[in-house]
């Protein structure tokens, strides 16, 4: 035969809470999940208020200012036809030899052996690596890459790891203008260069450019 239990859960002695025992716990509990922000005194909290809009207006005004200069003033045009003046080529010297066929007998350099390579005469292999590496969206953009751009400088801003947003387009522009300054103005101009260069050129010319100005 089966015997049920009572429920004598009413015989069991209530624990009372830290805030039944001492009230001030609970004020502080209230007090600290306010925060900081809810502590300063109103007036003050205006004032911080009010200076961070002004701040905030003048920095959105003086950007706008400076980009519209910018873009308004300064030229974007780039020539590739003129690439050759630009690259310091390597000379090279022909003979003819007792069959009157010419034969490579010299290459003359000072600081960089360096001969152009049509873009079908550079291994697919090659290709394919600059661009996985360096600009993997390049067949996709319009000479900037907005999404790897947004990424660095928000990385930046928020004290992360640091990295380049250039594209092989705008490091064809570097390479060519030799400028490098770590200034907006200068990003700016490359970023408007890098537009102005997809609409004249198309991706093969750019990429043959490119391979040919860096080192190796």
């Amino acid at each position: 035969m089966k015997f049920k239990l009572p429920n004598l859960t009413f015989l069991k002695k209530k624990q009372p809470k830290e805030t039944d025992i001492d009230p001030q716990i609970s004020k502080k509990r209230r007090r600290t999940r306010q925060g900081l922000w809810m502590r300063i005194p109103m007036p003050l909290r205006k004032a911080i208020i009010s200076v961070v809009v002004v701040f905030g207006l003048v920095g959105v005004f003086s950007l706008t200012a400076f980009a519209w200069y910018t873009f308004e003033y300064l030229d974007p045009t780039m020539d590739l036809g003129n690439i050759d003046s630009s690259l310091d080529y390597t000379t090279v010297v022909y003979a003819k030899d007792s069959n009157g066929n010419y034969k490579e007998i010299e290459h003359l350099y000072q600081d960089e052996n360096r001969i152009w390579a049509d873009l079908e005469d550079i291994p697919e292999n090659l290709k394919w690596a600059f661009i996985s590496i360096e600009d993997e969206r390049f067949y996709n953009h319009n000479g900037v890459d907005w999404i790897r751009t947004g990424g660095a400088v928000i990385s930046m801003a928020t004290g992360g790891k640091t990295f380049g947003g250039s594209t092989i387009t705008q490091q064809l522009i570097k390479n060519l203008t030799g400028d490098d300054d770590v200034k907006i103005s200068r990003k700016i101009q490359e970023i408007r260069r890098a537009l102005y260069l997809e609409k004249e050129y198309n991706k093969g010319q750019i990429l043959e450019a490119y391979l040919n100005t860096i080192y190796f």
